[in-house]
């Protein structure tokens, strides 16, 4: 499970069919963050508008970052709820 950040670029959240579409994400954005904090599942797909640039950090990663940065984790748990 994996958290993603948008460097550059716009992508679509939408159905797993792609027909619907939920969202659009732009750079500066970050999605997957559900699964990370919540630990529920992946209920929709994401998909490239333009060409993207995308860094991720896994679960495991992400846990031993936060346990040194407590302030950082109530932020982005935050974000995450808005």
């Amino acid at each position: 499970d994996e958290m993603w950040f948008v460097g550059r670029g716009i992508l679509q959240v939408t159905d797993k069919t792609g027909k619907n579409v939920y969202n659009t994400i732009h750079s500066g954005a970050m999605f997957g963050e559900n699964v990370l904090f919540f630990g529920q599942r992946r209920l929709a797909s994401v998909r490239a508008v333009t060409f993207v640039e995308l860094y991720s950090i896994t679960k495991d990663s992400f846990e031993r970052i936060m346990e040194n940065f407590p302030a950082e984790m109530i932020y982005m748990l935050k974000i995450a709820h808005a």
